[in-house]
């Protein structure tokens, strides 16, 4: 408590010996000094009025970055959704393709494998089959 009353002590002698007191009790200061100081704090009024309108000047422009950074990265964060879907899509869709393309390989092995059967087992799948028969037959008759 005891530093409490001395700051007040304190506080009221600066008061007094600054600004000359209670209704012009004599002061070291005078009145042209006093005008001086209140010009002085004018002129720091002054620059700190300007360095807050900097500020939030600085301010309002940042919020308004921050704003569209953030619809910008809504915007992509859309896009990069739509192309995970887009891939997702793609992907499968060639899995149908590929098994669509397995199969239809599939059928031609079986069918080859038939017409071989039907010719009387002569080769395999592959060697003289049906379909090395179909293509040497046209070659040959392109030479003749």
């Amino acid at each position: 408590m005891r530093s409490d009353g001395l700051v007040c002590i304190v506080s009221i002698y600066e008061f007094f010996y600054d600004f000359g007191g209670l209704d012009g009790l004599a002061s070291p200061v005078t009145k042209k000094e006093m005008k001086g100081t209140i010009m002085e704090n004018n002129t720091e009024l002054v620059r700190l009025e300007e360095f807050v309108d900097k500020l939030l000047t600085k301010y309002n422009q940042l919020k308004a970055d921050y704003h569209a950074l953030q619809e910008t990265l809504r915007e992509r964060d859309a896009e990069c959704a739509g192309l995970k879907n887009n891939v997702f899509d793609l992907s499968t869709e060639k899995t149908e393709v590929g098994n669509r393309v397995s199969g239809l390989l599939d059928r031609i092995q079986q069918w080859e494998t038939e017409q071989g059967e039907e010719l009387g087992g002569k080769g395999g799948a592959y060697g003289s089959s049906i379909q090395g028969t179909l293509f040497s037959d046209e070659s040959e008759g392109k030479n003749s």
